[in-house]
């Protein structure tokens, strides 16, 4: 599961898989805005069927807190 979130946050920032990981912080190191927080709220949902509730999704810093609340909720 953390490797697909990993390959649909490389996607979706235009990164390499290779340069992220748990410890990757969404605003600091891939310039995430607002609307990012959505879309990656709306294609994890897509994706893996996960529905993060926005004021969840909202409190996001690092792709480890991702994983953490995929395997929560999932």
């Amino acid at each position: 599961m953390e490797q697909k979130i990993v390959a649909i946050l490389a996607r979706m920032f235009n990164k390499a898989e290779a340069e992220l990981s748990g410890a990757t912080l969404l605003k600091e190191d891939l310039n995430a805005k607002s609307m990012n927080y959505l879309e990656i709220s709306a294609t994890l949902e897509i994706e893996l069927g996960v529905d993060i509730p926005l004021d969840r999704i909202t409190k996001v810093k690092s792709i480890q807190d991702l994983f953490d609340i995929v395997q929560e909720l999932g």
